[in-house]
């Protein structure tokens, strides 16, 4: 059983990415049907400046619920990496999968994202 704090860390997350969140979905190899899930996604592309100081973030990460995308992160450690589909305002992004880490809450995961060209 969750405790109040697991509880209402599930809930948040769950609103903040049905609220600001975006669709993603997966097409693992030799699976009936894709995997969608909402997750967070932080794809920083363009240059900006803060508190004076130039900055250009290069990672591109996904946050997502364990259990969302199961046998992702043991495919990209076999495999090197996996494609994804992000919609972002109605317009699907193609994005490889690159790395999958747990997050300190061991509930979350993140993956290290590459935009395809």
């Amino acid at each position: 059983m969750m405790n109040m704090f697991d509880k209402m860390a599930a809930k948040v997350f769950n609103t903040t990415t049905n609220v600001m969140g975006y669709k993603a979905k997966w097409e693992p190899v030799g699976a009936p049907e894709p995997i969608s899930a909402n997750v967070h996604l932080s794809d920083p592309t363009r240059n900006g400046e803060i508190g004076n100081i130039n900055y250009r973030p290069e990672n591109m990460l996904m946050e997502y619920k364990i259990g969302d995308f199961p046998g992702l992160k043991e495919k990209i450690d076999n495999n090197g990496s996996e494609l994804f589909t992000v919609t972002i305002d109605g317009e699907e992004v193609q994005y490889d999968a690159l790395n999958v880490s747990k997050k300190w809450d061991g509930r979350t995961l993140i993956a290290e994202m590459q935009k395809r060209s």
